[in-house]
């Protein structure tokens, strides 16, 4: 019989130990790291430099949401079952924590903090999946938007939220997950009624990028998923208020009507408002987003369904023939900075 041999403790297998071992960066990795913190003090500072500066139409929605937290229903003035704001979800969420005693405007400002990050990491890994897409083109895309003067006028607001809800839906639906897509479309049509537009957006590009698919194969699940979010609240609308729509459609339509500054008009005052009243300025950064979008369109079918929303959200905006409030371009933002990138 052979002699056995006895292994050396410094004989470990190399594959342990360059497990064990750091290694080294690439310096695109790093200079990426130095971006990502880059682009997060950049959102630190900006919400804490414009912290409290939230406008008054928000205020409409946290009452409903202290009133809900307290007990007197999903209602503005007790006792009077009348829907004068346009974003359940957004309401529920500020009510839930304003039952454990939070502020609601305060509350109100971190969530929205919290959704344009985590729009900003779905922003990057929507476009990354993208074919041939960049991680530094949703990167930067995430920048302009925070810096963007546009983007202020939504905080307060339910519009972060629907920002997040809605790249969040595109993201999942680029990697053909289509029942977490429906999931956060629904919950993007809760927070605004306009969000069913999300949903459409993913129902055209699932048509499009699946024309040989047989409709017994379809992800009917996920059509089911979307009904079953928003169905229990439309219900709940029809029989507590009268009607699943918000009373404050038709005054907003009526207001459009009686005014010179309407939706549409308001899309040169959005553009100027994001790059400066100069010339100099917007009429280069018009051309690139005019360039931009078409380059998207073209190489990247998948970034179509941002694309698509913001067309459908303009026009509807446009048919209803509402006033320009400003907070209403603000989910534009991200779609022009991407082009415009």
């Amino acid at each position: 019989m052979g002699t056995q041999t006895s292994l050396d403790s410094s004989q470990a297998p190399t594959a342990v130990v360059e497990q064990l071992r750091w290694r080294a960066l690439s310096p695109g990795m790093m200079l990426w790291i130095v971006a990502v913190a880059g682009t997060l003090a950049l959102w630190v500072f900006l919400l804490w430099a414009f912290r409290g500066q939230v406008g008054d139409d928000p205020y409409i929605t946290y009452r409903y949401a202290a009133n809900v937290a307290s007990g007197k229903g999903f209602v503005y003035n007790e006792g009077e079952h009348v829907q004068s704001t346009t974003t359940p979800l957004f309401t529920l969420i500020l009510a839930a924590f304003g039952v454990a005693g939070y502020d609601i405007p305060a509350l109100a400002y971190v969530v929205n903090a919290l959704c344009l990050l985590a729009f900003g990491v779905c922003c990057v890994g929507l476009v990354s999946a993208s074919r041939g897409g960049s991680r530094w083109l949703g990167l930067a895309t995430f920048a302009l938007t925070l810096v963007c003067p546009v983007t202020l006028f939504g905080f307060g607001s339910e519009m972060p939220l629907l920002v997040a809800l809605s790249w969040g839906s595109w993201w999942a639906a680029i990697r053909h997950n289509w029942l977490v897509a429906a999931l956060l479309a629904g919950l993007a049509t809760l927070t605004r009624g306009d969000g069913v537009l999300v949903a459409v957006a993913v129902g055209l590009y699932f048509l499009a990028t699946n024309l040989k698919l047989h409709p017994k194969r379809w992800p009917w699940h996920a059509v089911g998923a979307y009904v079953g979010v928003i169905l229990p609240w439309y219900l709940f609308a029809w029989f507590y208020f009268g009607s699943p729509l918000p009373s404050t459609l038709q005054t907003k339509v009526i207001q459009g009507g009686g005014s010179g500054n309407v939706f549409l008009e308001g899309l040169g005052y959005f553009w100027t408002r994001s790059f400066g009243y100069e010339p100099l300025w917007w009429g280069p950064a018009l051309a690139l987003l005019a360039l931009g979008l078409g380059a998207l369109v073209w190489h990247r079918s998948e970034l179509l369904m941002p694309v698509t929303w913001a067309m459908l959200f303009i026009a509807g905006y446009g048919i209803l023939h509402v006033p320009r409030y400003p907070w209403y371009y603000s989910p534009l933002v991200p779609v022009a900075m991407m082009g415009v990138v």
